[in-house]
């Protein structure tokens, strides 16, 4: 067990992913924060992650006010309708007959998307622990299957769900590996996880991990995956891989660091994913 450091923080002495003991400090001042003083590298399978780590109610309290960072997707409401259709073909149609598709979405927020599945013909369920985002999706969405609290602590029954939406939530937890345990067993034989997180150690990643003042993780954010080393971990579950991309998106080039980035992107994306996304299943 992580030895404790006060009540916000404890350490870690092996990797979760691979228990290996053995870290490599990046970044000559960590984070550049006093939230989280150090990030470090497993120097076996690559996780990267804040050591000391904030504890999961440490987290829990970042997220009491969170709807105020909440962007709306009510703007987006035809192309995530779309997206649900796509989603719903997916399975198969003697088994829509039979019971409703079942969806889970693991950091809810205010609801939206909840409600789009639920109005599109699914039983719609959510994860969200700011308390303001789920009196939103209750109260606005009319979101029926919504608990307060964080995905270690949610309770649902082994092959529950269909479909589960695991949207940039796994760098935000304690014991990735734990959640992923838990997503496994929720999830039903040959349903589908959506799960989409950023992505370490692509080139310029790997630069900036030796040259940086300071590392790019702390505040919520407590893990980095690279695209191998998740690969790893849910294999090692039990999950069979459907689809694995690693990618950039560009922004307005308000500066001259993101024009390069842009340029990065159209000339080697590769040299600048930040982002990736997994489709993948549980087997029979």
């Amino acid at each position: 067990m992580p030895s404790l450091v006060g009540s916000e923080m404890c350490i870690r002495d092996r990797c979760v992913l691979c228990s290996n003991n053995s870290f490599k400090i990046v970044g000559k001042y960590g984070t550049g924060t006093d939230a989280h003083p150090q990030v470090v590298k497993c120097t076996k399978c690559g996780l990267l992650f804040t050591n000391p780590i904030r504890t999961q109610d440490s987290l829990l309290k970042l997220y009491e006010n969170y709807d105020k960072e909440r962007k709306d997707l009510t703007s987006h409401e035809d192309k995530l309708k779309k997206s649900v259709k796509s989603i719903t073909s997916r399975f198969n149609p003697s088994k829509l007959s039979e019971n409703k598709l079942k969806f889970l979405c693991i950091g809810s927020y205010t609801g939206e998307l909840n409600k789009i599945f639920q109005d599109m013909g699914w039983d719609a369920y959510g994860i969200e622990p700011s308390e303001p985002c789920y009196k939103i999706s209750v109260q606005k969405y009319n979101c029926k299957n919504i608990q307060n609290t964080i995905v270690e602590e949610a309770d649902f029954e082994e092959n529950s769900f269909d479909y589960i939406e695991f949207w940039h939530v796994l760098e935000h937890v304690e014991n990735p590996i734990f959640v992923l345990k838990l997503i496994y067993k929720w999830l039903k034989p040959e349903g589908i996880l959506n799960l989409g997180t950023p992505h370490s150690n692509y080139l310029v990643d790997l630069i900036y991990q030796k040259y940086a003042m300071y590392y790019s993780l702390g505040g919520p954010h407590t893990f980095s995956f690279d695209k191998n080393n998740l690969k790893i971990a849910l294999e090692d579950i039990g999950f069979e891989i459907i689809e694995h991309v690693a990618y950039a998106k560009p922004k307005p080039a308000k500066t001259l660091k993101q024009r390069a980035k842009n340029l990065l992107i159209n000339v080697y994306p590769n040299s600048v994913a930040t982002l990736q996304r997994v489709q993948a299943t549980k087997p029979l």
